[in-house]
Order: C-alpha cells, then structure tokens, then sequence
C-alpha cells in the first residue's frame, strides 16, 4: 500500500507547471495535427520548497524522498487543492539555511513532485 506524505506544510505556495502530453503530424502543406498522448495526457509537476526545517524534519523529508527512490508513487495533496494524488519525486535539492546556528541548523529543501498515473492502487 501506498504512504502518504505528511509533515510541515510547504514554505509558501508551490509552483505548479501543467504538462499535456501531445503527439503530432506535420504535413507537407503546412498543416499539422495535435492529439492527447494517452488517456491521462495532462499530469502536473509542483516545485514544493520549505524553509528553515529543523533536522528531525529535514531527516524526515530526505528520508521519505530516498526510500521512493523516485520510483514508488506516493500520496499527497498540495496546499489548496482538494484532491488526494499520486506523486513520485525524481529530484530534490537542499542547502543549510543562511545565518542558521551551528549547534542547531535549519535546512531549506526544494524538491520537483511529477504526478503520476499508475494502475495499481
């Protein structure tokens, strides 16, 4: 069964880029044809940043990130919507947050969520 992700909601609202998957033909005389590459065509991908995680939920987020390997789907429902998605996450990027103290760092973690559409689940 799938995991759900959970944990500090996001910094801010994340950016949501909407990719339609299309096929099309050219033909010789200008024209050309569009149509929808397979049933769910139009998925979404979503910059998801947080800011100044303690280490416990920085550990939390890398360790969820890292066991889906950018494989296993996961659920989660981005800020604002009302719908439960699947979601894998192929990459993710972090650094130790600016002026955060040495004996207790705080981490912003930035990582690319792609829904997808799997069969099982």
């Amino acid at each position: 069964m799938a995991q759900t992700l959970s944990g500090r909601a996001p910094s801010f609202s994340p950016r949501v880029e909407e990719l339609p998957r299309i096929r099309s033909v050219k033909f010789g005389d200008g024209y050309e044809g569009r149509y929808g590459d397979g049933l769910n065509n139009l998925l979404l991908r979503v910059e998801v940043p947080w800011n100044s995680l303690t280490q416990a939920e920085f550990n939390s987020f890398i360790s969820f990130f890292r066991n889906h390997r950018g494989i296993a789907w996961f659920n989660w429902t981005m800020p604002g919507d009302t719908q439960n998605r699947k979601w894998v996450v192929r990459s993710w990027n972090w650094q130790r947050t600016q002026d955060s103290p040495a004996n207790r760092p705080t981490f912003d973690l930035v990582a690319s969520f792609d829904e997808v559409a799997d069969l099982n689940g």
